[in-house]
């Protein structure tokens, strides 16, 4: 990162400017007139939703775009992100408006675990366009790109990048500028800056989130264009998994419930876009219903995945639909004259005839018998092929005549289709599966696919299989003149040729908009009247297995589902607790290992005397992809700490009950329930029974304190966690008698500020090898002082023993050979910490599940001086970056040649850098 923002110093610095600026003798320039007076600046900032008090920072920019120095803050006022600030004077009328806090996302309906900052370039003499958000932030770069290299207007510079940004997301529609756009306005516009927010608080990115917008507006910069195709991708894959398992409701959930004003937001559509736009799929649009395409994105997890368009979305295909409906992409855009084939030369089982302007799969005789395809224009056509057999042209596929009896030729051709037009002339277009009788007779006809066509037999009595009445079963009565189908679904001429009827009466259930023969189970559930949500029952036609009504169906159940009293577990009975007979569960839950099909079993024991059971669900995915649940008989624990469950969230947890403590505990690789608590158990665990208590870390000198780590309306959760009061002290240095904060972290005592120590008298090693940031010296006094790596390690005093170390000189670095413990400029009895301590901080941080900027370590950003040569000095990353020193240099070649610890809110890591450079020292207590 260092390395990067060196590149870029001709961009950041006008050099009189600077020298002029930074020089200790300079007199003050006189001042030019303010461009901006006494102007109240008023918006929105929202990645989505900013927590109150976020800050928003103006910060007045130069001919050159950068920083002068001048900044003017407030804080958002509410929960819409509504901010305002009163701008004194600014000398230029471009600024710079930072939004920088915690904000909730919606997508894991959680606060965000570290601070954002969202940027937005700025006109400060228009009288609109000051909101902050996800497409402002995206496009501020690009912005300043334009202006300064294309000599753009800000206008025009602004309109581009942000177009351009909207066309990478898939987002084509023209929008009002991003200043002005609102991610809670109802509409297409906030609907669509919302989607883009969305996109960009997915869990991939994890805490990564402001490094990685960073890095996006950063690709934007220069040419306009996205060009990171693998977080692209994994973005794309993310929302695609979530669009199939969800159709994105819990998000929709989550905005309702934190945002209860904003009407259901459609953002959804933009971001299938997006992922459709990755997959190279085409918008789905009518003339492309049921299509199948390709995922053509080879990054992709879901590379070469077929999805089906249907209806107006794309979504994965069944191997169903895949049977039906697919063909090749080369014939795609081929056209061709009715009838014409096609033979797949990788599969030469499959055939395709172009068949009402388009092509379609065929049965494989349309490939095979030399009389091309059977298409609808060619419907009742008959033909004798090279085999000197006669065929019929019927729906879809040649019957013979030796399927169909004898072949009355073209008189019966004639009358077949004259019958059929009189007997549903001036027909209109209905309901898709809607049914009629014919106008001359008893024909039953069927509207599919957006046309009459005589009905098959179980058409004629049931009507059309559609996802309205799936999974329904009704009884099929013969009926002559319809159409027969037989078992494999393959059309077959009407009764009047066939030898006799593929189906036959009987019960018949609806599956995957397809007619099937159902068995005695699904007949003898149907027979059910007006069951209720949670009604189970014993199905001896299943092998005595449990039913239970959930949803408006039958599904499998568990065998605790069907003990007298209780009824089904189902979602609306969650963590409900019923009474019902004593029974005795089966141990065969394990046989096919942890996660695999549960063989549970019960015996009723008991049906006078009720047992307790609580509901849980879900406590099993089937293979079907369904789920069930299950009654646990309910232990003491349970019984005293109801509502309270014991489940997978609350596992290995100690409670408070009306008269003991219990934990959590798991009985089965599924099953939980409570049970009393050990006293070994209760002076380890962090509970309500050691709520307060302090303990020593084990291993460590720093003290634990039982902490509330996480509550509900119903529960709190205790856990052992980091005592900032009791690890806490202060130290003085006697140099000075500045006194600064201390803390214990693991074995280590630590300053917990930074050192604030500038006496080159007694430390030569400081002249002109230390600064305040920005050459301020209120900046010293709230974030201490920034040393060269030879000023921190006292170089002047190693220079007394022999050993010569601090400016590198541009060549190969060989290390300095200093001892393992070095004071340095730090006080008597303690000393600059080397690259072991500092990796035994980090590492127990992690142990503790502490992040480093939430512990009692952190500071604010300190940013770095560069001072590689007298031409390019630079303060910078103030805003993002703090960095630390180590006593630990390395042999290096690429100028980068001693350890430096280099810390943000989303990153933390021990690196190589130059000892040139200067940045904070702190200071560890001498064992």
């Amino acid at each position: 990162m260092i390395m990067n923002l060196q590149k870029h110093y001709t961009l950041f610095i006008l050099l009189a400017c600077f020298f002029a600026a930074c020089s200790d003798d300079s007199g003050n320039a006189p001042e030019d007139p303010a461009i901006i007076s006494g102007k109240t600046v008023s918006g929105v900032a929202q990645i989505t939703s900013f927590e109150k008090n976020t800050t928003i920072s103006i910060y007045e920019l130069d001919k050159e775009f950068q920083k002068t120095g001048i900044v003017y803050e407030t804080e958002i006022d509410n929960d819409q992100g509504e901010y305002s600030a009163n701008v004194k004077e600014l000398k230029s009328q471009y600024a710079l408006l930072k939004a920088s806090g915690y904000y909730h996302n919606f997508t894991t309906n959680k606060q965000s675990l570290h601070k954002i900052a969202l940027y937005a370039i700025v006109d400060m003499n228009d009288d609109k366009g000051f909101n902050i958000n996800m497409l402002t932030h995206l496009a501020h770069k690009r912005t300043i790109y334009l202006m300064t290299q294309k000599k753009m207007t800000i206008e025009d510079a602004k309109k581009q990048a942000e177009s351009e940004i909207l066309k990478s997301f898939g987002i084509d529609e023209k929008f009002k500028g991003a200043g002005d756009l609102d991610v809670f306005e109802n509409g297409e516009q906030g609907a669509a800056l919302l989607a883009l927010s969305i996109l960009l608080q997915n869990e991939i990115l994890k805490d990564n989130i402001d490094k990685q917008i960073n890095d996006i507006a950063t690709d934007f910069e220069e040419d306009g264009t996205w060009d990171d195709e693998k977080t692209k991708t994994l973005i794309a894959d993310y929302f695609y998994e979530l669009f199939e398992k969800t159709r994105y409701s819990d998000i929709q959930d989550n905005i309702a419930s934190k945002i209860p004003s904003i009407e259901k937001p459609s953002f959804d559509k933009y971001i299938n876009h997006f992922w459709w736009n990755n997959y190279g799929l085409k918008d789905c649009i009518e003339k492309r219903k049921n299509n199948i395409a390709q995922n053509t994105n080879s990054n992709s997890s879901f590379a070469k995945k077929l999805f089906i368009c249907r209806p107006e979305i794309w979504r994965g295909a069944s191997d169903k639909e895949k049977t039906k409906y697919y063909w090749p992409d080369t014939l795609d855009n081929s056209k061709g004259k009715d009838g014409d084939i096609y033979r797949n030369k990788t599969d030469t089982t499959v055939c395709y005839v172009y068949d009402g302007n388009k092509w379609r799969k065929g049965e494989l005789n349309n490939c095979t018998l030399g009389l091309k395809g059977c298409t609808k224009e060619r419907h009742l056509e008959i033909q004798k092929a090279p085999n000197e057999n006669w065929y019929i042209c019927n729906e879809e596929q040649w019957i013979s005549e030796h399927d169909c009896g004898n072949i009355e030729y073209l008189d019966e051709k004639w009358k077949k289709s004259i019958e059929v037009e009189k007997d549903t002339a001036g027909w209109k277009d209905t309901t898709e599966g809607a049914i009629r009788k014919g106008n001359k007779t008893d024909v039953i006809y069927i509207f599919d696919n957006k046309a009459w066509r005589v009905a098959n037999l179980v058409e004629a009595s049931l009507g059309g299989c559609t996802e309205d009445i799936q999974d329904s079963i009704g009884y099929v009565k013969m009926r002559d003149g319809q159409d027969y189908i037989n078992s494999h679904g393959s059309s077959c001429c009407t009764s009047n040729y066939c030898a006799g009827p593929f189906f036959t009466p009987g019960h018949y259930k609806c599956n995957n908009l397809h007619w099937e023969k159902a068995d005695k189970c699904a007949i003898e559930l149907s027979r059910w009247k007006n069951p209720k949500e949670g009604d189970s029952h014993i199905q001896e036609e299943c092998g005595n297995k449990c039913y239970v009504f959930e949803d408006g169906k039958w599904r499998s159940g568990n065998p605790t589902e069907c003990i007298p009293g209780l009824g089904g577990c189902t979602k609306k009975f969650n963590g409900t607790m019923k009474h019902g007979a004593v029974i005795e569960e089966g141990s065969e839950c394990n046989k096919y290992g942890e996660y695999g099909v549960c063989e549970d079993s019960v015996t009723i024991v008991d049906t006078t005397t009720k047992s307790p059971y609580i509901c849980t669900y879900p406590f099993m995915y089937l293979g079907d992809g369904s789920i069930h649940g299950h009654w646990m008989l309910a232990s003491e624990g349970d019984l005293e700490l109801f509502p309270t469950l014991c489940t997978y969230d609350t596992y290995g947890r100690i409670f408070s009950g009306k008269n003991n403590y219990y934990i959590c505990d798991k009985i089965s690789p599924k099953k939980f329930t409570f049970r009393k608590a050990t006293s070994d158990e209760l002076e380890e665990k962090c509970s309500i029974y050691n709520y307060g208590k302090y303990k020593t870390f084990k291993g460590s000198k720093a003290i634990a304190k039982c902490d509330v780590a996480e509550s509900n309306a119903e529960i709190q959760f205790y856990d052992w966690t980091f005592a900032n009061d009791k690890n806490q002290g202060t130290m003085t240095d006697p140099r000075d008698s500045s006194v600064y904060k201390t803390i214990i972290m693991d074995t280590l005592t630590w300053m917990a500020e930074n050192l604030n120590y500038a006496d080159s008298v007694n430390y030569p090693s400081m002249r002109k090898h230390n600064w305040c940031y920005n050459n301020q010296i209120d900046s010293c006094k709230i974030h201490g002082r920034l040393y060269t790596w030879s000023a921190a390690i006292d170089s002047v005093y190693w220079s007394t023993q022999g050993i010569t170390c601090g400016y590198t000189n541009n060549s190969k670095h060989t290390p300095c050979g200093l001892p393992e413990r070095v004071q340095g400029i730090c006080p008597a009895g303690w000393h600059l910490p080397n690259s072991n301590e500092w990796n035994q901080l980090l590492e127990w941080l992690e142990k503790i599940n502490i992040e480093f900027y939430r512990s009692g370590f952190s500071t604010d950003h300190t940013g770095i001086y560069f001072s590689t040569s007298k031409s390019y000095a630079l303060f910078t990353n103030i805003e993002n970056w703090t960095y630390f020193w180590s006593s630990t240099d390395v042999e290096t070649t690429n100028y980068k040649d001693v350890m430096m610890l280099q810390t943000s809110s989303y990153s933390t890591k021990l690196e190589s850098s130059q000892s040139n450079n200067a940045v904070s020292v702190r200071c560890v207590k001498d064992d």
